[in-house]
């Protein structure tokens, strides 16, 4: 159990909070320009403001636990925004900001006025999870260049439905999915 326990508040209620690598919970940006590597023992990067915003321009290696009941998150964004190795959301404009590689081992979770952008370009770079999409959120994801992404939750949940707003695939890239793949739900396509 890695959640921390805070003093009982109010009513006697203890609150379990599950602990995050990288959390904005506020109204500013973070943004790294190079890559990042984060293996985690709770969730990879959280964003839950609104007007909060990730920004990793390099891509990076981001590694939750897997298969626990706890649904630890590689990206989880309630409110705010993620854009990891993309410089731009989805679209004609959309460029790499980066050249290092992205290895994303962990489900994502995108819900309310959450918006995540996640860019996968060249041969053994890669996101092992599903994408749970609750409510409003958007989740945008560009795979190029023989990128990878192997559609199973890495969470205890299996079969769960992937929701992604947009879908840009090209140059080879592969979508795989195996026994324990959920659905794919794809609001705009492009490749």
């Amino acid at each position: 159990d890695t959640g921390v326990e805070n003093q009982p508040g109010e009513g006697g209620e203890v609150e379990k909070v599950i602990p995050s690598a990288l959390l904005n919970n506020v109204a500013n940006n973070v943004i790294s320009q190079g890559t990042i590597d984060i293996n985690s023992e709770g969730h990879g990067i959280t964003v839950d403001a609104s007007g909060a915003m990730v920004k990793i321009t390099g891509g990076g290696n981001i590694t939750v636990p897997q298969g626990n009941e706890n649904n630890y998150y590689a990206l989880k964004v309630d409110n705010g925004s993620v854009y990891m190795a993309l410089s731009d959301a989805y679209g004609s404009s959309c460029t790499f900001g980066g050249s290092g590689d992205t290895e994303i081992n962990g489900d994502l979770y995108v819900a309310n006025t959450g918006s995540m952008n996640i860019g996968i370009k060249g041969e053994g770079n890669y996101l092992n999870g599903a994408i749970v999409n609750e409510g409003a959120g958007v989740a945008k994801l560009v795979l190029l260049n023989n990128a990878q992404w192997t559609n199973v939750s890495t969470n205890s949940k299996k079969g769960i439905t992937s929701y992604l707003t947009n879908l840009g695939v090209n140059s080879g890239a592969r979508i795989e999915q195996t026994a324990d793949s959920g659905d794919i739900v794809i609001e705009n396509y492009g490749g």
